[in-house]
C-alpha cells in the first residue's frame, strides 16, 4: 500500500513537473484570458479596449508570473484602432487568485500606425498643448514602437518604462520638412533619436543622435545633424533674407555642413538657452554688388566676387557668435586666399582678416599706390567694434616685396570717419615711382610727420584744388596742429624739395594757419603760408624763386624757364580768386608758338632758333576757382618780342579752353605811336597793346591740346575798346 502511494505521488510530481516545465516553455492557447485581459485594460482605462486572438500562456517560475502573449491584437481607444504586432502580459498569479490588478508588466509591439493617432490620444488624456499644436503642424506619418511596462498594485504604470520605435516618412506642414525617419527610445524625462534622416528644403540632412531629456519646466535637446554636397536653393537662403537674388549667385553651389546644437524648449514651444556650432563647405558662391568703393580700390572688380572651396565654422550663444573660416576669392577669374574670424560679445565686433592679393590687383588713390597683378601681396586686420559707435582696427599691415604700410590703433566712428589714430608707417614705390618713407606718430592732441622721402604729387593735386573734397575730409573733425619735418618731398616725378619743415593748424578738417619752408636742390627756395582771417576768408601764398616745377601743372605752358614767383589766393565759401605773378622767365611754347611767332616777331623767331625760348619779363594770371572749374580772367604776359593777352576756362581732368591774342614786338609799335594822334589811337600808352595782333584758340583735354590761329585779324577787341574810350573822352 504504501508502495502504490510512494508510486503515486511520484508520478504526481512528475506530472506536475512535467506540466510546470511544459507551460515554463512551450506553453498553451488558450482564450480563457481574453476577457480577464479586456476588464484589466478597462479598469486602467474604461475608453480602451483589444480585440484578442487566442492566446499562448506560460509560466515565470522566477516572479511566479503568469506570461499571456498574443500575435496580431487590436488595440482601439475611443474607437480608433491601433493594429498591433504583439502583446505581452505578465500575470502576478498570487494577485490572480486574489482577484486584486493582477497584470505586472506589459509589452507591446505595434505595426505601423498614423503618428495623428497617437497625438490625438495623449492630448486628449493630458491636456498637453505641444501635443495639440505638435499634431496641427504634422500633416502625415507612420509610427511603429515597442514598449514594456510595470504595474504597481494600483494599476498605475511604473517610472521605469522603456518605448522603442521608429518613425517614417513623416511631413511636417508650413515647414518644408519631408521624407522624416528615424529611431527613438523614451524613458521617463529622457528621448533619445538615433539613425535620423530628413529633407528641409530640397537638402538631404541627416542626425546620429538627438537626446532630449526634460529638466524642471523645460525640456532640453541635445543633438547633431550633417548634410553632404546638397545644392543651396531658394528656400534654404530666403530663411536668411528674401532679397538674397540681389547680391548672391548660387547657382550649382554646393554646401556640406555639420550641426551640433542644445537648447531648451519650454512649455509654449519657446526656445531658450540656443547654442549651436556649424562646420560648412561651400564649393561655390558668387557676391554680386555695384558698391563703387569696391572697384575703387580693386580695378579689376566687376560687379561681383566669387568664394571656391569655402571652409566655415559658426558658434553661437545667447545671440553672441563666432566666425571662422577660410576661402579662395577671385576677381575676373584670378583667385587668391582669404583667412577670416569674426566673433560678437553684446554690442562688441571682434575680427581678424588674413588676405592674399597675389593675383588681383590694388589701387589706392589716397596713397598713390598701385600694386600689379601676380605681386605676391598680404592684408592683416585686426579690430573690433562698438553697435553703432566706434569701428577700430587695431592693427592693418599690408606688405608686398619690399612695400610695406601698416597702421596702429585707427579709430573710426560709425560714419567711418577718423577719429583718431595713433601711428602710421609707410615704406613703400608709389605709382610715379617714388619712395614713400616716412611715419605719422600722435602726439596727444597733435601730429608729427618725419621721415626720408615723401611723394607729395597727390597731396598738392588737392592743394591745388578749390573743392575742400580732399585727403583731410576723411577725419571726422580734425582739430590739431601737425608738425612736419622730411628730408625729400617730391613735387612731380622730378622735382623735389629738401628740408621741408612746416607748422600746419587745423579746424574742423581745414587748413586754418600753416607755415612752410624749404629749399630745392638748386638751394633756391620755396615759402608758403595761409591764414585764415577773423571774417572766414583764407589767404595762401606762394613765393619761390624756382617757379618752374609749379607752373608745370599749367600744362598748356610748356618749357618755361627761370624766373620769380609770387602767387596770391583768397578763399571764402568754397569759391578762391587768385592772382600768379612771374617775373624774368622765359618759355618755348606757348600754344603753337612757332607758327605765331612767324607773323608777329623778327625777335621772337631769333630766341625760338637760338633754343633760348621766348623771354618775358612780367606774367600776370586772375583766375578764380569753384569745384573742379577754373575760369581764367585774364593771363598777361609782356616780353621784349612779344606780348599776350588771353582768357578761358579748365575743366579738371577733361578740358582746357583758352582764346587770346599774341602782339607783336614794341619796336613796331614804337614806330606806330610815334605818328601825333594817330599812334596814341591805334596803339594806345599801355605797354603790351597793338594795331598788329594774332588772334589764337586752345582747347583739348589736357594731353591732346589743339591750337587755331588767325593771322588776318589785326585788331584785338582790346584795342578797339580802348579807342573808343579814348575817342569818347576826346
Amino acid at each position: 500500500m504504501i508502495k502504490k502511494i510512494s508510486i503515486t505521488i511520484v508520478f504526481t510530481l512528475l506530472l506536475v513537473i512535467a506540466i510546470v516545465t511544459y507551460l515554463s516553455i512551450v506553453g498553451i492557447e488558450t482564450t480563457k484570458f481574453n476577457n480577464f485581459i479586456k476588464n484589466e485594460l478597462k479598469s486602467y482605462n474604461n475608453k480602451t479596449d483589444i480585440n484578442l486572438k487566442k492566446v499562448k500562456l506560460k509560466l515565470d517560475l522566477n516572479n511566479f508570473y503568469i506570461k499571456i502573449s498574443t500575435l496580431d491584437p487590436t488595440l482601439s481607444f475611443n474607437s480608433t484602432e491601433f493594429p498591433l504586432e504583439k502583446l505581452i502580459f505578465s500575470i502576478a498569479i498570487k494577485s490572480y487568485l486574489k482577484g486584486e490588478f493582477g497584470i505586472k508588466k506589459a509589452s507591446i509591439e505595434t505595426k505601423y500606425n498614423k503618428i495623428i493617432n497617437f497625438l490625438n490620444i495623449y492630448q486628449s488624456e493630458t491636456g498637453s498643448v505641444q501635443f495639440f499644436i505638435l499634431s496641427k503642424i504634422l500633416k502625415k506619418g507612420d509610427v511603429k514602437f515597442m514598449v514594456d511596462f510595470e504595474f504597481d498594485e494600483k494599476g498605475k504604470i511604473k517610472n521605469n518604462y522603456i518605448i522603442n520605435g521608429k518613425i517614417k516618412d513623416t511631413k511636417i506642414k508650413d515647414y518644408n520638412f519631408n521624407h522624416l525617419n528615424y529611431d527613438f527610445k523614451i524613458k521617463k524625462n529622457n528621448y533619445e533619436i538615433s539613425d535620423a534622416s530628413f529633407n528641409f528644403n530640397n537638402i538631404n540632412f541627416n542626425s546620429k543622435k538627438i537626446s532630449i531629456i526634460k529638466n524642471n519646466e523645460a525640456h532640453q535637446v541635445i543633438g547633431e545633424i550633417d548634410n553632404k554636397d546638397g545644392l543651396l536653393n531658394d528656400k534654404i537662403l530666403k530663411i536668411f533674407s528674401k532679397n538674397y537674388a540681389n547680391y548672391l549667385d548660387i547657382e550649382n553651389s554646393k554646401i556640406t555642413s555639420n550641426f551640433s546644437f542644445s537648447f531648451d524648449i519650454t512649455k509654449d514651444f519657446k526656445i531658450k538657452k540656443l547654442k549651436t556650432h556649424s562646420r560648412v563647405k561651400i564649393d561655390k558662391l558668387g557676391y554680386l554688388s555695384k558698391y563703387k568703393k569696391i572697384k575703387k580700390y580693386l580695378p579689376d572688380y566687376q560687379d561681383q566676387i566669387y568664394f571656391n572651396d569655402s571652409l566655415i565654422e559658426i558658434s553661437y550663444f545667447k545671440n553672441n557668435y563666432k566666425f571662422e573660416g577660410s576661402t579662395n576669392y577671385s576677381l575676373k577669374d584670378l583667385s587668391d586666399k582669404l583667412n577670416f574670424k569674426i566673433s560678437k560679445l553684446e554690442n562688441l565686433y571682434n575680427f581678424n582678416f588674413d588676405i592674399n592679393f597675389d593675383k588681383n590687383k590694388i589701387l589706392i588713390e589716397e596713397l598713390n599706390y598701385l600694386k600689379k597683378i601676380n605681386n605676391k601681396s598680404n592684408l592683416k586686420l585686426v579690430g573690433k567694434y562698438i553697435k553703432n559707435k566706434q569701428l577700430t582696427f587695431q592693427n592693418i599691415k599690408f606688405v608686398e616685396k619690399k612695400n610695406n604700410l601698416q597702421i596702429v590703433n585707427l579709430f573710426l566712428n560709425k560714419n567711418f570717419k577718423i577719429i583718431k589714430f595713433d601711428k602710421i608707417v609707410n615704406n613703400y614705390l608709389t605709382k610715379d615711382k617714388i619712395k614713400n618713407d616716412y611715419s605719422i606718430v600722435f602726439k596727444n592732441p597733435n601730429y608729427e610727420i618725419t621721415g626720408v622721402t615723401y611723394d607729395g604729387i597727390k597731396l598738392l593735386d588737392n592743394m591745388f584744388e578749390s573743392s575742400d573734397d580732399n585727403v583731410f575730409n576723411i577725419f571726422e573733425n580734425l582739430n590739431s596742429k601737425i608738425k612736419i619735418d622730411l628730408k625729400q618731398v617730391y613735387i612731380d616725378k622730378i622735382n623735389y624739395l629738401e628740408e621741408l619743415k612746416a607748422l600746419a593748424e587745423f579746424k574742423n578738417n581745414k587748413i586754418k594757419n600753416l607755415v612752410l619752408d624749404s629749399v630745392f636742390p638748386n638751394k633756391k627756395d620755396l615759402k608758403l603760408t595761409i591764414n585764415t582771417t577773423e571774417n572766414g576768408e583764407k589767404v595762401t601764398t606762394v613765393f619761390t624763386n624756382f617757379p618752374k616745377p609749379i607752373v608745370n601743372r599749367y600744362k598748356f605752358i610748356k618749357g618755361f624757364e627761370k624766373g620769380t614767383l609770387d602767387f596770391q589766393s583768397i578763399k571764402k565759401n568754397d569759391v578762391s580768386r587768385s592772382v600768379l605773378k612771374i617775373f624774368n622767365f622765359k618759355v618755348k611754347e606757348v600754344p603753337a608758338l612757332a607758327k605765331l611767332l612767324s607773323l608777329a616777331s623778327l625777335q621772337g623767331i631769333a630766341d625760338t632758333l637760338t633754343g633760348e625760348g621766348i623771354r618775358f619779363t612780367d606774367f600776370e594770371m586772375i583766375f578764380s576757382n569753384e569745384a573742379k572749374l577754373m575760369t581764367i580772367d585774364e593771363i598777361y604776359a609782356i616780353g621784349p618780342a612779344i606780348s599776350i593777352l588771353s582768357e578761358g576756362y579748365i575743366e579738371k581732368d577733361s578740358l582746357i579752353s583758352l582764346r587770346g591774342t599774341l602782339v607783336p614786338a614794341r619796336t613796331i609799335n614804337r614806330t606806330i605811336s610815334s605818328i601825333p594822334l594817330l599812334g596814341d589811337i591805334l596803339v594806345g600808352k599801355k605797354v603790351g597793346e597793338g594795331v598788329f595782333g594774332v588772334s589764337f584758340k586752345v582747347k583739348g583735354p589736357p594731353k591732346n591740346l589743339k591750337t587755331t590761329v588767325n593771322p588776318i585779324k589785326t585788331l584785338t577787341p582790346r584795342f578797339i575798346t580802348r579807342t573808343l574810350e579814348k575817342i569818347k573822352k576826346n
